[in-house]
């Protein structure tokens, strides 16, 4: 999310330190011109504990990826501010495992959401899912 707000603070930056050229229009002030730039959307992820190989994570918008074991991951897609977003597990979950997803429903804001939260652990009995 720096990266992004970074960008679009230089994007503003360069726009308001260069003069626009001067159209003798009686209107013209002179100044520059403030170009915004606003992302098509906005990144969903979060982090994983203890994921065996194999499990993905799907949300209808945002499409699926295969789950690390352990640390960050990011949806292929981007979401636009506003986007109702709901995530869950699924593909090869090990019989004995149970996935869990926390955070996983919720309305895109206008900033990366990287909350989600992706635990497995061992139950006993069960299909894993």
């Amino acid at each position: 999310m720096c990266d992004r707000r970074l960008g679009f603070l230089i994007s503003l930056i360069l726009a308001l330190g260069c003069g626009a050229a001067d159209t003798g229009h009686p209107d013209d002030s002179g100044t520059a011109g403030v170009t915004i730039i606003i992302p098509a959307g906005y990144r969903l992820g979060g982090n994983a504990s203890d994921v065996p190989p194999g499990v993905i994570l799907t949300e209808a918008t945002a499409g699926q990826l295969v789950l690390p074991q352990y640390g960050e991951f990011w949806f292929p897609s981007l979401l636009a501010p506003g986007t109702q977003y709901a995530v869950s597990t699924s593909g090869s979950v090990p019989p004995g495992i149970y996935c869990s997803v926390a955070n996983a429903v919720g309305t895109m804001p206008m900033a990366d959401v990287s909350n989600l939260w992706v635990e497995c652990r061992s139950i006993a009995g069960g299909d894993g899912r």
